[in-house]
């Protein structure tokens, strides 16, 4: 009994953990990344033509704005009425493109009043500046250009509350987390910008883009990039990658005498000899079959041995054998060959006979007497 309540309590413990596992871990991450770009436009700036021999001096780059060259700003020309806008642009390049972004803060250092090169005016205060999202014109590094010319300015679709102050005093914070959670599909950046609280003109300065960073934090996402393999490739003994087809030094080089040009000696490359692998031959498609007729296929076709095969032997075997039964018939002496005394009969052994003494004395009528 103790066993299956032991048993029931793995399988129901068990069950209880799936949900766990197939759940993925929801936690967030954050990163900080530092201003990819930026820019700051002037309403009294040079508007500079396209086609120019060369590019007329910006008067607004040394202390005629109160902003040096470089620098961001913001200004009022009194109420809403924009002076001086920057623009700042992040890459978000460490974000997966998957990713929900659930936090985002832009940092802005400020430049200390030292006029007349930066000029921040006494009644400046963070809640007179706010971020607003940036047209799709873009920017790219202009300094005290004219304000005709900026990016859009496009607070109806997005505007962030008014500036804080860091705890040191040295910084503008801008909580832009809505915004940025759109910078992934499109990112425009954003406009520094007169918020609608102010009422009387004003102008600060901040540092340039490159200071600026943005806090960003993140869930969720897969990263893009592939990871690289942890294991070093093994380069031999000597921690060099061979090179296919190049040079072998095989260790020390030999030298030879130059001849007398500088007295010294060269030393002469050992080149590699190792051939390389031969190319696979491609292997061409056997021939089409023609209905009612037996194609052998060009590599099943076999030449004929060379040694004798049993049927050979068999058939020499058998003309030996014949070879050796005619010569025992002619040999033999009782068969008498034809034409020889032995192969007369006895009629023409008679008929010798009585004609040998005949022709040894004449004709027999002439030895008889005639009687009448």
């Amino acid at each position: 009994m103790s066993k299956i309540l032991r048993a029931s309590a793995v399988v129901v413990a068990a069950a209880f953990a799936v949900p766990l596992w197939a759940v993925p871990s929801a936690s967030a991450a954050e990163v900080s990344e530092v201003a990819a770009n930026g820019a700051y436009f002037y309403s009294a700036g040079i508007a500079k033509p396209d086609p120019v021999p060369a590019p007329p001096p910006n008067v607004t780059g040394d202390n005629a704005d109160g902003v040096s060259p470089g620098n961001l700003a913001v200004a009022s020309q009194g109420g809403a009425q924009e002076d001086k806008v920057s623009f700042l642009g992040f890459d978000l390049l460490e974000v997966p493109l998957d990713a929900t972004i659930t936090k985002a803060v832009v940092t802005v250092p400020l430049v200390p009043a030292s006029p007349p090169s930066d000029i921040t005016t006494p009644n400046a205060a963070p809640e007179l500046v706010r971020a607003c999202k940036a047209g799709d014109s873009g920017f790219l590094g202009e300094d005290g250009t004219s304000l005709a010319l900026a990016p859009a300015r496009l607070c109806d679709e997005f505007s962030s509350k008014p500036a804080t102050l860091s705890a040191d005093g040295k910084a503008y914070l801008f909580d832009v987390s809505e915004l940025a959670a759109t910078w992934l599909t499109a990112n425009d950046g954003l406009a520094l910008t007169v918020a609608a609280e102010a009422t009387q003109p004003f102008q600060v300065v901040f540092a340039p883009f490159s200071q600026a960073r943005l806090a960003l934090t993140y869930s969720g996402g897969t990263s893009l990039l592939p990871e690289l393999p942890s294991t070093p490739l093994d380069t031999g003994s000597s921690g060099e990658v061979p090179i296919a087809g190049g040079f072998d030094t095989g260790g020390s080089l030999p030298s030879f005498d130059t001849g007398g040009f500088g007295g010294g000696s060269v030393e002469s490359p050992v080149v590699d000899t190792v051939l390389p692998a031969p190319a696979p031959v491609a292997q061409t498609a056997p021939e089409p079959t023609v209905a009612g007729a037996q194609v052998t296929p060009v590599g099943l076709v076999r030449e004929a041995p060379l040694a004798p095969s049993t049927s050979f032997w068999a058939g020499l075997l058998a003309l030996v054998g014949i070879a050796g039964l005619l010569s025992l018939i002619l040999g033999d002496p009782r068969v008498a060959a034809p034409g020889s005394a032995a192969s007369q009969s006895r009629l023409s052994k008679a008929l010798a006979g009585r004609q040998t003494p005949r022709a040894a004395g004449g004709p027999g009528l002439a030895a008889r007497p005639l009687t009448v």
